[in-house]
Parts: structure tokens; sequence; C-alpha cells
């Protein structure tokens, strides 16, 4: 922008010089009437940036020399745009900005807005070439307040338009540009709808919406979306603006072209463009060395009206006259250098910055491409080996008796399954920057029974490996805290199998010590420990990035034995993070690591006597199940039976409705996504009949739920599939046990 408006000073000095003003009191006589007519008509209906295709240079100086003498207030008007216009063409600002502002004022006294705004619509573009953006603004704002009192719809199109070119175009907040191109091209379809049949208008109107688009898709890309729009918006500007040769506006589509190619990184694409790009911009200034050219053509025709003056002024100025074209001549060829000088330059500086953009842009793509192998290779065998267990032993299992150490292995390869999806999701949560809502699962649960559940849950796996797991705690019996159980679950399980990974024989042992801090709170400690291959203090930095993982010969002897890419310890940290606590690990090549970081939890209360057992009354409650899976339906079928409840089943296909009602449905469990009817629609209609517990039974990530929408739909609980039969028992018991 800098570059831009200092060639425009440039030819602006060298065009002011040849404009040679003559006093409007030296003239004599008065202005024919009929040719003010024309010149007025030629006004109304400019709208063409070609100066030379609708104004002839001897009506413009007659009408600035006669402009004091035009009698009727909207004729004063039309001539104020016409000579501000003209002025503006020949990059003479100060000259344009009096006569807009002059017919603005003539506009108001009159209260002819529509007029005032077209003025309006100039002067702002007077302001953007002056890079005077306050004034810019503070125009566009009070033009939109004259629309909206005077309820001028039909003229809402110019401040809007205006306002999308100042955001996305002056100061580059593309934000703001998105909300109000998008509003202005709504306004756009409002337009042909009640416009009157007037082509010109039409034309005009079509052309502003077509750079809006351009506009637009600057936008998008610049911030990363709707980028298929973009690439519409930009095929269709420039399928209109080819037709017309409009280089300027061409050499733009070209450019937002690049920066669209460029972030998808088709390469090929952008070598086109890049070359379109440099032809419409030489074009470009091409043309505007053209206009600078129609400068003698202006000369002459001020010559011969000069000739009508007295021959006494005339020759007293004719020194100082042939003086300034001689010097002007002079500027005019520096001016077309320095313009020559800086088109090479620029091309040059945006030749070299492309291709060292493309090359690393080529490279990143490469490093992607690479990464991306890397880490599927490696999720792929780490998912297969259970779903290996699984199958497999389902496979036996349909042949023989099944054996205890077969269920075990089933059980425990599923575990970990769950373990390394949940790890998966919240790694891409992760990357996207996505948090878990502070608060959303904190409960009190005995700590002692957690980790003695986490240490047999890994038994299975530590077994596979040789390794032996001990449990070690600085107190006895239960430790009932409130904290997030799950979170700390899934950090203590890709310790203990991260230790077990490269432990070798050796024992992997989880500890935890409690300090008392308070009567409500404490302080708690938790490490997990091996004596395997140890980690050395530069990998050490490395531990916590995602993709980095431990090469060691003594851990790997086969290159085909993969570790993991990193995600169970990145994973780790992420979480702790968010619970206010960090990942602390200490290693010695050849010694072992140990894990740990410290956690402060709230005090419990024994919760144990306080969640009731099944009764005989849990036989008369009857609860339904809503799912679109026949397999989901059959386990949850088991689930509910075994705690002793009656359990009904049904499809979104049913009239799950009907069901609740003939079967007097106690509780309902509801998945949320099913293909004909959402959970969330039948909990509405289920409400709507009768006030029952509804609980959303559902695979959906816990942080993807939507806690409002879950509450609006009248669901006041929701379960996360998988889940073991004592998180079912609960909830169950937490509701029918509800005070």
């Amino acid at each position: 922008m800098g570059d831009r408006n200092l060639l425009i000073k440039i030819v602006m000095g060298t065009c002011l010089i040849f404009s040679v003003h003559t006093p409007r009191a030296a003239c004599q006589g008065a202005m024919d009437t009929t040719r003010l007519k024309l010149v007025l008509e030629a006004s109304d209906r400019y709208i063409d940036r070609g100066i030379r295709d609708s104004m002839d240079f001897k009506y413009i100086l007659e009408l600035e020399r006669f402009y004091d003498q035009i009698q009727a207030p909207k004729d004063r008007v039309k001539a104020s745009r016409y000579l501000g216009i003209y002025y503006r063409s020949i990059f003479d600002y100060q000259e344009s900005e009096k006569y807009f502002l002059s017919g603005m004022k003539q506009a108001k006294q009159i209260e002819d807005w529509g007029l005032y705004l077209e003025l309006a619509k100039e002067l702002v573009t007077v302001y953007r070439n002056l890079g005077q953006y306050d004034k810019l603004k503070s125009e566009i704002d009070f033009c939109m307040t004259i629309v909206h009192q005077q309820g001028l719809k039909s003229k809402e199109l110019i401040p809007l338009m205006e306002l999308a070119l100042y955001y996305s175009y002056d100061t580059k907040n593309y934000e703001q540009g998105i909300v109000y191109g998008e509003l202005f091209l709504e306004k756009v379809e409002y337009f042909k709808k009640v416009a009157p049949s007037d082509e010109m208008l039409a034309y005009r109107v079509k052309t502003e919406a077509f750079v809006i688009k351009i506009e637009l898709a600057k936008c998008y890309i610049k911030t990363g979306r709707n980028f298929d729009l973009a690439l519409k918006y930009l095929d269709e500007a420039k399928a209109f603006f080819e037709p017309f040769e409009d280089y300027e506006k061409l050499a733009r589509i070209d450019q937002e072209y690049l920066n669209y190619y460029l972030n998808t990184g088709n390469l090929e694409a952008v070598e086109k463009y890049l070359r379109e790009y440099n032809f419409h911009l030489g074009m470009k200034w091409k043309g505007i060395m053209n206009r600078t050219n129609e400068i003698p053509v202006y000369l002459k025709a001020l010559s011969e009206l000069e000739q009508g003056l007295e021959l006494a002024q005339l020759k007293n100025r004719e020194l100082t006259f042939e003086r300034r074209v001689f010097i002007a001549f002079v500027l005019l060829i520096l001016s077309l250098a320095a313009i020559y000088f800086y088109l090479t330059t620029r091309n040059r500086r945006i030749q070299t910055a492309l291709n060292a953009s493309l090359l690393a842009q080529n490279k990143l793509l490469e490093d992607v491409n690479r990464d991306k192998s890397k880490f599927f290779s490696v999720v792929s065998h780490e998912l297969r080996t259970p779903i290996y267990a699984i199958t497999g032993l389902t496979s036996v299992m349909d042949i023989g008796n099944v054996a205890p150490q077969q269920i075990k292995a089933i059980k425990h390869s599923g575990d970990y399954l769950l373990l390394l999806v949940n790890n998966i999701l919240h790694m891409m949560s992760f990357e996207q920057g996505k948090k878990s809502p502070p608060q959303i699962n904190r409960s009190h649960f005995d700590l002692t029974e957690i980790l003695s559940g986490i240490v047999d849950s890994s038994v299975y796996f530590a077994d596979q490996h040789h390794v032996e797991l001990k449990l070690k705690l600085n107190w006895e019996g239960e430790l009932w805290v409130k904290g997030e159980r799950q979170k700390l679950t899934q950090i203590l399980l890709n310790l203990i199998v991260n230790g077990i990974k490269y432990s070798g024989d050796h024992e992997v042992v989880i500890g935890a010590k409690r300090f008392i801090t308070d009567a409500k709170t404490c302080k708690l400690m938790f490490e997990v420990s091996d004596q395997g291959v140890g980690i050395s203090k530069e990998k050490q930095q490395r531990m916590f990035n995602f993709m980095d993982r431990i090469d060691n010969e003594e851990s790997s002897q086969n290159p085909f034995d993969l570790h993991g890419v990193g995600i169970g310890l990145f994973v780790v940290e992420k979480l702790l993070l968010e619970m206010s606590s960090k990942i602390v690990l200490e290693s010695e090549e050849g010694k072992g690591s140990v894990f740990s970081f410290e956690l402060e939890m709230e005090m419990g209360e024994d919760m144990a006597d306080e969640t009731p057992g099944l009764s005989p009354a849990s036989f008369d409650r009857n609860i339904l199940v809503v799912d679109d899976n026949e397999i989901n339906l059959m386990v949850a079928d088991r689930l509910v039976a075994s705690l002793g409840y009656k359990c009904f089943k049904a499809t979104d296909t049913d009239d799950v409705v009907s069901i609740v009602l003939r079967e007097k449905i106690d509780l309902v469990l509801m998945d949320l996504n099913m293909p004909a009817f959402s959970g969330y629609e039948l909990a509405r209609k289920i409400k709507e009949k009768m006030d029952i517990p509804i609980i959303a039974h559902t695979a959906v990530a816990e942080e993807e739920l939507d806690m409002e929408f879950l509450r609006a739909s009248g669901i006041q609980a929701y379960i996360i599939k998988p889940y073991p039969l004592d998180a079912l028992r609960k909830m169950l018991n937490d509701i029918f046990h509800r005070p």
C-alpha cells in the first residue's frame, strides 16, 4: 500500500503541474445553457471510470469556470460530482475532495439524500487513495445513519459496500470484512427483487457485487475457512471482468488465486496464476501510463480555450506556461522511469518471495506426509494387537469351552483398545485447541479401590511382557476423595503401559503418597517407576512431544518392533495441565525412569454406605433402552437385567412414546445419534407425555457433549459407552434413590 501511494504521489505531482487553472474571476461572459445541460446529462450518466469514454475536456474546463454561475441547486450538485470525479482521475485529490464536499453540502441543504450518498461514495474513494481511513470510516458511518433515518432501503448498498471494503481492504480486519461482505450480497439479492428496471444502475450493482466477492474470497482465505466458496467467488469475478479487460481487478483476482493455491499446496496452479498475475499487473500499469499520455491532449484543449482571453493576459503567462510545460515533461519522463524501475524491482521481489515460499511449502508437505505415514503405521500396529486378541479368542470360543484366561484376555484387550481410542480422541482435541470444561466429571471415589483396579486391569498386559506390577501406598484402607476420576485413571494407565513397554523383564512400581494439608483437602503424589533402559538427558526434552519415541537398541533389537508415537505421554502432559499439575520425569540411561506428578484433591466422605444395594423393589423397575444398533441393545439388555431391573428394547423406528406409556417405563437409556430420529428429539417427545428420568446412553466423547442442549431436551444425566457394570449400577442407584 505504501509503494502504491508513493507512485500515486509522483504521478499526481506531474499532473498538478499540467493542471493550470484559469481564475474564475477572469472569465468573461456566461456559459451556454445548452452546453451546460449536455455536461450535466453526461454527469448524470457517468458510471464507468474511463474518463475519455464519457467526458469532454472542453466541457470540464467550461464547467469549472462557470461553476459559480450555476443557479439550480441540483445542477450544482451534479456539476460538483462531475468535477470531483475528473480531478480524482488525474490524481489531484485536493481539488477532487473540494468539489465532492461542496456538492454534499448543497445536497444536504436541499435534502436530496440519494445524491448525497452518491457523492459520499466518490469521496470515500479519495480518502482511500490518500490513506485517510479515519475520515473514510466517519463518512461511511454518517451515510449509514442517513440510510436508517431517512428509510432509504434502496441506497443501503452504498455504505454497506464501503464498510466491507474498509474492513477487508483498508484495515485488514478480515472477520468484519466477512460480516459486511456477506450482508452486502444479501442486500444485493433484495435489491434485484424490489429495484426499478434501471439497466445502468443494475449493471453498477452487479459490478460492485463482484468486487465484494473478490474481497470476501480474500477474507475467507486469510481466515482459513470456506475455501470452496472463496474459489467459486474468484471464478465468478474472473468470468465477469475478463471481457472488459479490467486488469486492475484481474490482478487482484490472480493474487487471491495465488493465496488460495499456496494454502492448498497446489504448486502447479501457483505457477500458472503467478504468470497471469505478472501479465495483468503489467497491463494495469501500461493503462496508467497511457492515461498520462492524455495530458498533452488536455493541454491542447486548454490552449484553444485560452485564446479567447485578452492578449495581454495570455502574453504575461506565456513564459511561465512554457516553463511549466518543459518541467512537466521532464517530470513525466522521470515518473515513467520510476514506475518502470518500481515494477521491475517489485516483480523480482515477488518472484523471489514466491520461489522461497514454494520451496518451504514443498518441504512442509514432504514432512507432513512422512509424519502422517509414520503415525498411521504405528497406530495401526497398536490397534491391531488388541483387536487380534479379541477376534482370535472369540473364534476359538465358538469351537471349544470358554476358559477363564480367554475371557480375561478379551476383557484386558478391550480395555487396552479403549485406552488407545481415548488417547487418540484426546490427542485430536488437544491438537485442535479444545479443552475439557472445568468440573465436568468431579465425583467422590475411593482412591484405594481405583488404584487397585488400575493395577488389576494392567496385570494381563504386564504378564505378556514378563513384567511384575507392584502397588505401594503410604496409607491403609479406604481413602475417599473428590476429583476427576476418569482423567486420573487414563493418566496412570498411560504411564503404566509406557513403563511396561520399556521395562524389559523388570518390575514396574506404582506408588501413591498422601499428605494432608487441612481438614478439607489433601495433597497426593503419584509416581510410576521402572528399571528399564532409561532415557538420556537429550531425549527427555522430547519425550512428551507428539511423534517422538525412544529408539533404543536395548529395548528394540528389531527395527519393526514399534513402541508407539508418543500419544500416551502427550495426552498425560495435556490432561495434567487441565488438572493444574505437571508431569516430572527423572531418568538415567541404564537405570530406569520415574514419572511423577502431584494433585490436590478434596477429602471426600465415605460413600460406601450411601449407595444402596439392590432391593426386591428393583425388580419392579422397568427400564427402556433405545438404540439403533442391535449389538448395543443386546449388551445393554444383559447389563440392565444383571442389575435386577426389567429391560425393554426399542430402536429409533419404533413408537418409543407408546412403549413408555404402555409398559409403564420408569427410566429411559437413550442413544443420541440415530439415523431416523435423534435422541434429543425422542427425549422431548417423551417428556411431553410423561416426566420420567432420561439418561443419554452415548459413545460421543464427553468433551463434545452440549450440556445446555441435553438439559433443554429433558435429559438429566449421561453415561459414555463403553462403561463398566459398576458405573451403570451407581448411575441407576443415584437416580432411583434420589431424595
